[in-house]
């Protein structure tokens, strides 16, 4: 489900925070290949397709932790 700009602020919020999980389901799946790549590598990976048109990356690299990669 879509984060729709339009959407109420807690129907929003709802959609949010399912989004959320989804992303971290995602990062849960990359977790086993992630060393392979930079920080710039992973940061374009959650920025692309469907991510970008979301504004969750700030929460989601704070949850992720993706801070601890960082680019060599």
């Amino acid at each position: 489900m879509m984060c729709q700009g339009t959407a109420s602020p807690m129907r929003h919020r709802l959609t949010f925070n399912r989004h959320i999980r989804t992303c971290i389901h995602t990062y849960t799946h990359m977790r086993t290949y992630i060393h392979a790549y930079t920080h710039a590598e992973v940061m374009y990976i959650l920025t692309t397709h469907r991510y970008r048109q979301h504004r969750c990356l700030p929460q989601l690299a704070s949850t992720c932790k993706l801070s601890e990669y960082k680019s060599k």
